[in-house]
């Protein structure tokens, strides 16, 4: 499939200053595309506070896949996303994949998940809620 456009960008919660930078390419044009992602974590959390509470912003616009991949790894790289508690990214983005090393259970990546879906916790009333996520993050991370 080809593209038409081909952008990198940046998701930020108005409510609590947590972004997301991603890559994306498709046939419409960036500034009208609703896409938000494809961070299970992010989009959950967007599910629960609502996409008024969140501001996309393209950040570059580029020829191919290929060059906005590589803006992509540039940003993750720059901001330290995966370990950056200021950011949804569980992983950073390199040229084969997402980079999940390090990735194991530890207490930071427990912290960053939990800020990831407080917003889910509290406005989900089910106690399952919290046992589901915790045992994706285990499957995910172990």
């Amino acid at each position: 499939i080809t593209y038409t456009h081909n952008y990198t960008y940046l998701i930020i919660n108005l409510t609590n200053g947590l972004k997301y930078i991603g890559v994306r390419s498709c046939n419409c044009l960036p500034e009208n595309d609703p896409y938000m992602g494809s961070s299970k974590s992010l989009n959950e959390v967007i599910k629960s506070s609502g996409a008024s509470n969140f501001h996309k912003l393209i950040l570059s616009l580029h020829d191919t896949r290929e060059e906005a991949v590589s803006e992509e790894i540039r940003l993750h790289d720059l901001h330290d996303v995966a370990l950056n508690p200021k950011f949804y990214n569980l992983a950073k983005q390199t040229t084969i994949g997402f980079d999940t090393t390090g990735m194991k259970f530890n207490f930071s990546r427990v912290e960053k998940f939990i800020q990831c879906h407080i917003a889910f916790f509290t406005s989900n009333s089910s106690n399952n809620s919290f046992f589901y996520y915790f045992s994706w993050y285990r499957k995910t991370y172990y």
